[in-house]
């Protein structure tokens, strides 16, 4: 104050409290901000400086939650007319108060006036998307808040509130899809488990971007209890025990949900997600399902090179866990062996890849039996398909740095050779990558075909990322490893990637089931993606 009033003529020191008053808020010294604000209105402040004052002087009250001092400083503005370009913005203001006190009847009342009456679209935007926030948060009416975020995107496009209104509205909008499968006694297999998934992705949809957990643990409840026979039936219960220790702080009954698992669904692939929830992984406990047998295949196979134990491990999968996600792997691997270790040097190891690829088409075990067999079919760039190291065969070759090639019925000694695809398996941090096999849940920016990439050979081929998801599944960083060449397309595969964010459950499983370490950063978890790209038929 000393200095200020030290300064010659008045402009200067009223310069100078502005400076101090600022300064006071961007600290969060609320109360001498307010204090240094009404100083200002004493020194004979321009038009400007006197609503800037009043303004932030609105701000500091509502902060002290002295609001009904701060509607007395906005009632000063919006009484002079001076101001009266400015009643929409005073307006908002007026509503946020009347939010912090609660009165819910007269926000609504004044962000409804400000969004029919204003011609302003960045007000207009603004009002919208705070009512659609009371009615989605407050009110719990989703389709009149998914109407105003519509309006608010409507109304401006560019603006601040544009991006997370139509995230919001499109996240409402997935309830109807997600909405309640009907099944009678007749319905298949594939019936039940796809209404299961539905039912699953809706409970993520309510705990993950609704911000409504006890609604999300009630429709986890009702896939448990209502398709106890589906696949995703012990991943519910996994979740739904993670839900219950997380929102509700029991722990009690989410071990208890997690032992259930173990009681009936011995054999479920989600065996090794409970057991780790409950700190049995490695233990007696830990034994009888399919990834199991896989790891401990994976085990002799790369640590002894024990070839028959592994196949006896590979086999029991194929033999006893014919609905399990590891089936294919392991029914791909047994192949592999055959062809590696007791190639018989006829056709039978043809046979039997084409047999799988029949069988299981457009999976990546028959993209990759495709590529040993050097079928056309399995587009490509100029470069080759990479390994895929999330299985043992893929492992090993990654390892050993060796390529089969099975249409010349030939071996080569490649043992000092790395292809340069084997190199996307190899993390920022020196250590090998799994590939994440799953689609994105949400993607902000989607990838649309460049015309300027029309004359690629190729109408179907892959792009291939090294992606880094946090904890929530959004990525987070990203690196494009194998590029297609042409500079407009990867631009936009990158946007597209960039903006993606995957089923968080899913890469739980991944990290458990592979034993995943976080970056040197902490910030999450490297995987390879293979990022699928076909050309319009227009442009073809």
């Amino acid at each position: 104050m000393a200095v200020r009033d030290s300064l010659g003529g008045p402009e200067e020191r009223k310069s100078a409290q502005m400076m101090i008053a600022d300064g006071e808020f961007d600290e969060f010294k609320f109360k001498d901000a307010l204090g240094s604000y009404l100083q200002l209105l004493g020194m004979n402040p321009t038009t400007d400086e006197e609503y800037h004052a009043l303004f932030q002087a609105t701000e500091c009250s509502y902060r002290l939650l002295r609001v009904k001092d701060g509607f007395d400083y906005l009632q000063r503005l919006m009484d002079n007319p001076l101001y009266f370009d400015s009643l929409g913005v005073l307006k908002l203001k007026q509503a946020e108060g009347y939010e912090i006190n609660d009165d819910l009847e007269q926000a609504e009342a004044l962000y409804t006036d400000v969004a029919e009456n204003t011609e302003n679209a960045r007000l207009k935007a603004e009002a919208y998307y705070k009512l659609g926030l009371i009615y989605q948060f407050d009110y719990d009416r989703l389709p009149e808040a998914k109407e105003f975020y519509d309006k608010s995107v409507e109304a401006n496009r560019r603006s601040e509130f544009a991006d997370d209104a139509l995230q919001r509205s499109s996240d409402i909008g997935k309830l109807k899809t997600y909405a309640h499968a009907t099944l009678d006694t007749t319905a298949t297999v594939e019936q039940i488990d796809d209404a299961a998934d539905t039912q699953y992705r809706l409970a993520e949809l309510y705990w993950f971007k609704l911000n409504k957990p006890d609604t999300a643990i009630q429709e986890m409840q009702y896939l448990v209890d209502s398709f106890p026979t589906a696949y995703v039936a012990p991943h519910a219960m996994v979740a739904l025990a993670e839900m219950i220790r997380d929102y509700k702080a029991d722990t009690a009954t989410a071990d208890s949900l997690l032992h259930e698992v173990l009681v009936k669904y011995p054999r479920s692939d989600y065996v090794a997600q409970a057991l780790e929830a409950l700190g049995l992984a490695g233990t007696a406990a830990d034994t009888g399902y399919a990834y199991y047998h896989i790891r401990k295949a994976e085990d002799f196979l790369l640590d002894s090179a024990n070839v028959d134990s592994a196949r006896r491990h590979y086999q029991i999968v194929v033999d006893s866990f014919p609905e399990s996600d590891y089936y294919l792997q392991a029914r791909f691997n047994l192949i592999w062996l055959t062809q590696q270790y007791d190639n018989p040097g006829d056709s039978t190891v043809i046979y039997a890849y084409q047999a799988l690829i029949d069988s299981f088409p457009g999976t990546p075990e028959a993209r990759q039996a495709q590529q040993l067999l050097g079928q056309p079919g399995y587009n490509r760039t100029t470069q080759q398909q990479p390994v895929d190291t999330t299985t043992a065969a893929g492992q090993h070759l990654a390892a050993e740095g060796e390529t089969a090639d099975t249409s010349a019925q030939q071996q080569e000694d490649t043992s000092k050779y790395i292809d340069p695809l084997i190199a996307l398996y190899r993390g920022p941090d020196g250590d090998t990558l799994t590939k994440l096999d799953a689609k994105p849940i949400e993607v902000d920016r989607p990838f649309e075909f460049p015309v300027e990439a029309a004359g690629l050979p190729n109408d179907q081929f892959y792009l291939y990322f090294q992606i880094l998801l946090d904890f929530s599944g959004r990525v987070v960083d990203y690196k494009l490893k194998v590029p297609s060449g042409n500079e407009e397309l990867d631009r936009r595969a990158k946007e597209a990637v960039e903006t993606m964010t995957f089923d968080p459950l899913k890469m739980s499983k991944l990290i458990s089931q592979y034993d995943l370490k976080t970056d040197k950063t902490g910030r999450g978890y490297w995987f390879v993606y293979e990022f699928p790209v076909e050309k319009p038929e227009h442009l073809r």
